[in-house]
């Protein structure tokens, strides 16, 4: 069973960020164009108290890129989710400690932070890692869970 509804909105990325362990590689790869946003600076922590998975009705939004290298195993319609926080800035923080606690199993992989309206708790932002196909994903968030993360697969 899956744990989300399908979404219909098609993301849009407008801030596009590197995680630092992979920096080098990834500017020497890639070409920035001359109008890419500047980077948004990391904000403390959320609050304990603050749920990080919040699940209702949604209207995503992508806003931000996640590129831990320049190779990229994403591109279909369906991912993993593995976080959601209440600013852009720690759903980046977050992600950023999760690829250094589950590096085997995220390395390799771009994360998109999606932007989503939740009825009764606000905006929200998920960090999703794509996949190819439902097919991969599902392995993607097995071998996650495997490793002692928590995830489910998304559309």
């Amino acid at each position: 069973t899956e744990a989300a509804k399908p979404e219909t909105a098609k993301p849009e990325i407008v801030n596009p960020t590197a995680a630092p362990a992979a920096a080098p590689e990834a500017e020497a790869q890639t070409a920035q164009p001359a109008n890419t946003p500047a980077t948004v600076p990391v904000a403390p922590q959320r609050p304990s108290d603050q749920p990080v998975d919040v699940v209702g009705e949604v209207k995503p939004d992508q806003v931000a890129s996640i590129s831990p290298t320049a190779a990229s195993t994403g591109g279909g319609s369906w991912s993993m989710q593995i976080a959601s926080q209440p600013t852009v800035e720690s759903a980046q923080s977050t992600y950023q400690d999760l690829q250094r606690r589950y590096g085997s199993v995220l390395s390799g992989h771009t994360a998109n932070i999606v932007k989503a309206e939740i009825a009764g708790k606000g905006t929200f932002y998920r960090v999703r890692v794509p996949a190819k196909t439902r097919n991969d994903a599902i392995n993607l968030c097995t071998n996650y869970k495997a490793a002692g993360g928590n995830c489910f697969v998304s559309r």
